[in-house]
């Protein structure tokens, strides 16, 4: 069944095509897709509808059709309350047979071309029946689109049950694909979600949140293959695959698999961030191609900054060290040391900080000395966000 027909003749896009409250059965015939739409776009819907036993595609959907005088099914949608199953009858159904694919053309590395369709909602796939179980169950690429608050149960291989973007030269950039609330079944082979990538048209803008995962055989929820991570876990509740060569990746869930976080460019943190610990890794200076150098942060109870250097004394053994013109403005609480480097000698803060600058005393001239002074931060901000340092833990959390 076709949405605005699929005559080889050139046609002009359809729109408003509704299909509702229908049952489709390819009743096992070899080669057949239960609802193919390649040319309806907006106000096209397919609402409340039962496919049964289709080999190729239960429901196909597809900005790509180089008979139509448009852009295929662009803007169409939303497709919701779709059932699609295969009963033990479909014998031609099997590991190539796909129940969900969301297709289109799009060449550019950058952007999805704005093709897009508004979204599946409440989709169930389910084939228990079949001797021969789907590799892939749902298959997204080419498009931008959401598949929210659905279930797919029973495939089987090496593949994923829910397939986003294309490996290969000739593959379709993706962008833009959403999902949400969705829970992946029985899986007899592979990851349930698995991203892909092509040689020369990338796949960016992936989020997938609230991933359940009921399958006893494995517990491969999420295979991305664009960063090389994985996640092996029941339950995946927020993930992001972000655009460029780097791309940022956030992961969240909830057993073996702990938070992180990889951002490669910038991240500026409107708020407080709290942590468990905090540290640089960066290429080793003396052999950067092979190894990493790790440093802690230095931590304090107080919001404190430090600052430091090193400054000779005069002929009477008095140095004027000139700190930045912002320094009074932020800090409070001054507090100093002080270090002769060299030789021995007394060395003493003969005027503290007043007017961004503070003296340096020392038992005889030209001495150089290292020193470091420090403050508490008193700037509006800091003053209505003060850390605090101790505090219970909430009831849920307390052991």
């Amino acid at each position: 069944m076709g949405l605005g027909g699929t005559s080889p003749d050139s046609q002009p896009a359809s729109y408003g095509i509704q299909i509702r409250d229908l049952t489709v059965d390819c009743n096992n015939v070899a080669g057949t897709t239960g609802i193919l739409n390649n040319n309806s776009e907006e106000a096209s819907v397919v609402n409340n509808v039962e496919i049964f036993d289709c080999p190729v595609i239960g429901l196909h959907v597809t900005t790509n059709n180089a008979n139509s005088t448009g852009f295929g099914a662009v803007n169409s949608g939303p497709y919701e309350d779709v059932d699609i199953n295969y009963t033990s009858g479909c014998s031609a159904c099997g590991g190539t047979t796909v129940a969900l694919q969301v297709d289109g053309v799009t060449t550019n590395t950058n952007t999805a071309e704005g093709r897009s369709i508004r979204g599946f909602d409440n989709v169930t796939v389910s084939g228990n029946n079949l001797s021969s179980k789907p590799s892939t169950l749902i298959v997204v690429y080419g498009v931008s689109t959401a598949i929210t608050n659905s279930h797919v149960e029973y495939c089987s291989g090496t593949s994923a049950c829910v397939q986003i973007g294309q490996t290969g030269t000739q593959s379709y950039s993706t962008y833009g694909v959403i999902l949400s609330d969705v829970t992946v079944g029985v899986n007899n082979g592979g990851y349930d979600v698995e991203i892909f990538t092509g040689t020369t048209f990338p796949t960016g803008n992936i989020l997938i949140e609230n991933l359940n995962h009921e399958s006893t055989g494995n517990t491969n929820t999420l295979k991305d293959n664009v960063t090389g991570n994985t996640v092996s876990d029941i339950y995946l509740g927020w993930y992001f695959l972000g655009a460029g060569t780097s791309p940022a990746v956030f992961t969240s869930s909830n057993g073996t698999i702990t938070d992180s976080l990889t951002v490669p460019g910038n991240v500026n943190v409107g708020g407080t961030l709290t942590k468990h610990s905090g540290t640089f890794r960066i290429d080793h200076p003396l052999d950067p191609a092979n190894e990493y150098l790790s440093h802690s942060f230095v931590e304090s109870p107080d919001m404190m900054n430090i600052y430091n250097g090193s400054v000779t004394t005069d002929r009477r053994g008095m140095a004027t060290v000139i700190l930045p013109a912002y320094f009074e403005a932020l800090n409070r609480d001054f507090r100093y040391q002080l270090t002769p480097v060299g030789q021995f000698a007394q060395a003493f803060v003969a005027e503290k900080v007043k007017g961004n600058r503070f003296v340096i005393k020392t038992s005889k001239p030209g001495v150089e000395v290292s020193w470091q002074v420090t403050g508490v931060r008193h700037d509006e901000w800091a003053n209505q966000h003060r850390v605090v340092v101790e505090e219970p833990k909430p009831a849920p959390r307390q052991n």
